[in-house]
């Protein structure tokens, strides 16, 4: 951490006198995308590399959790000292259902269930829309086609039918899998538990290179690869974002089981 300090303060003059020393060597740890992005002496960029790797060695776990829990356990240690507090009051229902969904052994199944749900929400509810949506560019296509005799071709027709029916209508199919794929996510985040999730899954997922938010776009890469690599916006580190976009086209969704199927003897 002084190493650091040091040699910001050395080759960024402008950005130390801007932020304290302290804090920008922590933010550098923590991979902060906006103040990584003002730094541009490689040298700097060296030492955090090396600094981040000593910390995992020692603490089995990345730099940005390492800090996050130096942090509560600092305003922790304050409250405990500072703060008095009755019996009825110590418990919140919050705290309540804290215990019972990031819950050592509650936690995993919990998260997996309500995975599952949102799995089910996206694509087997989110078929009937599309459905609709198939049904009317058919429909479309077909009204489009009466103005012209059968048989005949004409560029405007191909245009209209197969460019702007076929190929918008291509995509917007996939309009209801992603707005409710994004209900889904606002209605977890909104309740807090995206980052109970995160939690529960980090240590897993670390492993790997990722974090614990990565989960649930890759599962949803089971049912299909576009609402799921629209998925990683939760995401807020754009490395972790851009390593989950490249793995979910790995996910096998459902279309592909039938290529599967031909190709495996």
């Amino acid at each position: 951490m002084v190493r650091i300090e040091t040699i910001v303060a050395d080759k960024e003059f402008e950005l130390s006198r801007k932020y304290g020393l302290r804090w920008l060597a922590i933010k550098l740890l923590e991979q902060d995308s906006d103040i990584t992005s003002k730094v541009h002496h490689k040298e700097i960029l060296d030492a955090v590399g090396a600094s981040a790797e000593h910390l995992k060695s020692i603490f089995g776990d990345e730099p940005e959790i390492i800090m996050a829990n130096g942090r509560y356990g600092f305003i922790s240690g304050a409250c405990q000292e500072t703060i008095k507090s009755t019996v009825a009051s110590r418990h919140s229902t919050s705290d309540m259902i804290d215990v019972i969904v990031t819950n050592r052994i509650l936690g995993l199944p919990i998260f997996l269930i309500l995975m599952y749900l949102v799995f089910q929400l996206t694509f087997t509810i989110g078929t009937y829309p599309m459905s609709w949506l198939e049904q009317f560019f058919d429909w479309a296509g077909k009204a489009i086609a009466g103005f012209w005799l059968v048989g005949s071709e004409n560029w405007l027709k191909s245009l209209l039918i197969d460019g702007a029916i076929g190929g918008v209508g291509g995509v917007v199919v996939f309009l209801p899998n992603i707005l409710l794929l994004f209900l889904a996510i606002a209605i977890l985040e909104d309740s807090g538990y995206m980052a109970r999730a995160a939690f529960i899954m980090d240590s897993i997922m670390h492993k790997i290179g990722l974090h614990g938010k990565s989960f649930i776009p890759m599962l949803i890469g089971f049912g299909c690869s576009l609402p799921a690599i629209m998925g990683t916006r939760i995401l807020e580190n754009r490395r972790n974002r851009f390593t989950t976009i490249m793995i979910i086209p790995l996910m096998s969704c459902g279309a592909r089981l039938t290529i599967y199927a031909l190709i495996i003897p």
